[in-house]
């Protein structure tokens, strides 16, 4: 080799060393760029992940805001109807012993009204056990007004009757 055909390969070596350093630069560039990119991706990707997750948890809370505030009004609807429930209770409560005095007081009344009637009952049972009384001795002095009539005189039996206090004066029409 000559001198000649060496100072060309030199040169084409720093030739090829300064393309090789600019392919290097380049490459660099490339990669930095590269890395911007994907950085940029990554940027963008993180981004709209952070709004979708920001939309979620608004969504999210929004949610909770509403469940919450039916749970609420859940349990004021519960609590009105409890005591909606007393207040029902309450009133039968006093409707059921204003029938209890009510019937105590018809009873009351019942009685009373039914007083005479008991007093006139019993009254009137009394009169017929009187009046049975009495009709045992004014049968048998009949049977032996009857029994004396046959064979006595009229007269004698009416002399011997009103002598007599315990009989009874019975006046018969032939």
């Amino acid at each position: 080799m000559d001198r000649r055909e060496v100072e060309e390969l030199r040169a084409k070596v720093t030739v090829l060393e300064r393309r090789r350093q600019e392919l290097m630069e380049e490459l660099e560039k490339a990669r930095a760029a590269g890395r911007k990119t994907r950085v940029e991706e990554h940027d963008f990707k993180l981004r709209a992940l952070s709004e979708e997750n920001r939309e979620m948890k608004e969504r999210f809370e929004e949610m909770r805001r509403s469940a919450e505030e039916k749970l609420e009004e859940a349990r004021r609807e519960i609590e009105d109807s409890r005591l909606e429930v007393e207040q029902l209770r309450a009133t039968a409560s006093i409707l059921e012993e204003q029938r209890m005095r009510d019937k105590e007081e018809l009873r009351s009344q019942l009685m009373l009204k039914d007083a005479p009637v008991f007093t006139l009952t019993e009254r009137t049972e009394g009169l017929h056990k009187e009046g049975d009384q009495v009709h045992l001795p004014l049968e048998s002095t009949e049977s032996a007004y009857i029994g004396h009539r046959g064979g006595v005189d009229r007269g004698d039996q009416s002399a011997e009757v009103e002598s007599n206090p315990d009989h009874v004066s019975l006046s018969v029409d032939d």
